[in-house]
């Protein structure tokens, strides 16, 4: 799982998350408030342990400034995930100093 904040998980302890989280620092595609599109740079958590693709509703919305788009049945009954979910958007992203860009469907959180 890539995600772009803490990852907390109520069924694992402090220790067993720290073992499995590890950090990256990734540069995001992002809209500008005029519309261009920038590169933005970003610390991000992800948990080994699971393979669900799920970003902050903030990050999406205020950060990136991306359009959050509604999730169909079929898509829901194929990336199963536990949290609670606003819907989908789809980030341009790569590894810092890689240019190897990657484009990634997330889940985005109600939060």
């Amino acid at each position: 799982m890539l995600s772009c904040f803490p990852v907390k998980s109520r069924t694992k302890s402090k220790h067993q998350r720290a073992s499995t989280q590890r950090t990256h620092t990734i540069e995001i595609n992002a809209n500008s408030d005029n519309g261009i599109h920038i590169w933005k740079s970003a610390a991000v958590s992800y948990d080994g342990s699971t393979d669900e693709n799920v970003v902050s509703r903030y990050l999406v919305t205020e950060v990136l400034k991306k359009p959050i788009h509604p999730v169909n049945e079929e898509k829901r009954i194929l990336y199963r995930t536990t949290k609670d979910i606003n819907g989908y958007t789809e980030l341009v992203w790569c590894v810092s100093n890689s240019r190897h860009v990657q484009s990634t469907e997330f889940f985005v959180s109600s939060e």
